[in-house]
């Protein structure tokens, strides 16, 4: 074989295998939108497939070194949380709570009453049926939309999301509603995820659009911090900010990346490509401390 000839079969073949790649990535992005995005529980499948997690938590974690537990982690954060508000009257108001894990850690270590919100209700029943067991009549949980609380005005003295508003469709009415069921001189914490900046090239776009698609994000969520905060001014709080992006996304992969055993190549390389690639991330992980006047 002459070389012009090798040249064009080396061409043919490579072109060949990049649309056969294309393919195959096209049909993943496709499989991993459907598989999570109809059904968010499905992270639940892979997180307890990570060393050492045994609860059904579904946060990055709060992380002092890579080396704690995914579920010790998600325990820190919990602390980490609750220490940013003072809770009055021993109780208050968790919008989002998922499984109710933190619930009943807050509840186990604080002794803390709680009203528990969240839509989803296979997340409560089983949240609900967990409190049965363990005879705790101290966590009440309620099925419900976070942008139309069923509680009346004025009836929390604090509320507390973690990690979950950036699903709410629309986000401003979660804040709207927050800040009408808080009492005066009260407070709301959120822990949520923010854009860095508003401006991307075409891969990191694709990234945001992915991560977008599989946690159900609503495209109108997708703003920076300081948007965020103006959102939560115009809604009558007065609001302080605390970015843990470093522990959070980074140890959290890291943890992720080494722990799991979930194989499929697929999703191995798009964990190990993110823990490569952790500080161009496009995203920030902040505390936002709203007050209400």
């Amino acid at each position: 074989m002459d070389f012009k000839s090798l040249f064009n079969f080396i061409i043919i073949y490579s072109l060949i295998f990049t649309i056969i790649l294309a393919i195959l990535i096209y049909f993943f992005y496709k499989f991993t939108i459907n598989k999570f995005s109809k059904n968010y529980d499905n992270f639940i499948k892979i997180l307890k497939n990570v060393d050492n997690n045994n609860l059904n938590f579904m946060n990055f974690g709060y992380w002092d070194d890579e080396y704690m537990s995914l579920t010790n982690a998600n325990k820190k954060l919990c602390d980490f949380v609750i220490n940013q508000t003072q809770i009055k009257n021993n109780k208050f108001l968790d919008i989002g709570c998922g499984y109710g894990e933190q619930d009943f850690y807050w509840n186990e270590k604080y002794k803390y009453n709680i009203v528990a919100l969240d839509i989803s209700k296979k997340q409560i029943d089983y949240a609900t049926e967990k409190a049965d067991k363990l005879n705790n009549d101290c966590i009440k949980f309620i099925q419900g939309d976070a942008t139309n609380l069923p509680f009346s005005d004025n009836s929390f003295k604090n509320i507390i999301c973690l990690e979950s508003a950036f699903h709410y469709n629309p986000r401003k009415d979660f804040f709207k509603e927050s800040y009408r069921v808080l009492d005066n001189d009260s407070e709301l914490v959120i822990a949520d995820i923010v854009l860095k900046n508003n401006h991307y090239g075409i891969l990191k776009s694709l990234f945001i659009n992915f991560f977008k698609e599989i946690l159900s994000v609503p495209n109108e969520n997708l703003i920076t911090a300081n948007t965020y905060v103006n959102n939560l001014k115009e809604c009558g709080f007065e609001v302080e900010t605390i970015n843990i992006s470093s522990k959070t996304f980074k140890p959290y992969f890291n943890h992720f990346s080494k722990n799991h055993h979930f194989s499929f190549y697929f999703y191995d390389k798009l964990v190990e490509i993110i823990t490569n690639n952790i500080q161009d991330i496009p995203f920030e992980y902040y505390i936002f401390k709203c007050k209400k006047k």
